[in-house]
Parts: C-alpha cells; structure tokens; sequence
C-alpha cells in the first residue's frame, strides 16, 4: 500500500501496488461510439484534460499532454530508423511507464505493435 506521502493527490489512501510498482485501478467505462485506437483515445483524453494525470508508474508520472509529447518523441525516433506505416516493432521492456510510451509511439506511425516478455531466450522470440 501506498503512504499519504508517495500517493498522488486525490487518490484513496487505499491503493495498491502491483509487482512493477503501477497502480491498480478499475477500467473506466467505455466510450461509446468513441476512438477505437489507443492513440485515438489518447488524442481525445489530451483534448479533454491535457493536465489530467494519464499514466502513473513508480518513478514517474505522466499527464496526458507529457504523454502525448512522449508518444510523438518515440514515434519521431522510430521513424530515424526507417519504421513506417504497416512495419512490425518488435519490443522487449519491462512492464513501466516506457513501454506504454513506446506502444503509443508505434501507434501513432501506423506500425504494428510485436511485444514480447523482456525475459525470454532468443530461441523463444524466433
């Protein structure tokens, strides 16, 4: 359980912690009719409360206009490489606040998101 001094504002003193040190919350209701893509879904929460807290990870917590920057950052450095629309991005990382980061990231090019467990033997990912 999270201390009054590490939990952020406005959440219940009752918050739990899963093994990688995210927190646990309830799904929120769907959209109806709404965005269909993860990225679409990010557009219209950054429209709706750029400031409103998006992502919260142990070390670091993102609202949805930081995470927007951080989704075009590595959407930018995926295409330095050559990812395009319709590429695979295969992608190895621990389950924290980066890996959202980059999925996003792979969204925004139009490429399709390969992720694996980071702990698996090169044999395992063939």
């Amino acid at each position: 359980m999270l201390s009054d001094r590490t939990r952020p504002a406005g959440e219940p003193s009752h918050m739990q912690l899963d093994d990688h040190g995210l927190i646990v919350r309830s799904a929120p209701d769907p959209i109806p009719g709404g965005p269909q893509t993860a990225a679409e879904v990010l557009d219209a929460k950054l429209r709706a409360g750029p400031d409103d807290e998006a992502l919260v990870g142990r070390h670091r917590t993102y609202t949805y206009a930081q995470l927007d920057r951080a989704a075009n950052q590595a959407a930018n450095a995926l295409q330095s490489v050559g990812i395009q629309t319709g590429d695979r991005v295969a992608v190895s990382l621990p389950n924290h606040c980066d890996i959202v980061v980059a999925f996003l990231g792979a969204m925004r090019l139009g490429a399709i998101w390969v992720g694996f467990g980071q702990y698996l033997a090169p044999a395992e990912i063939r």
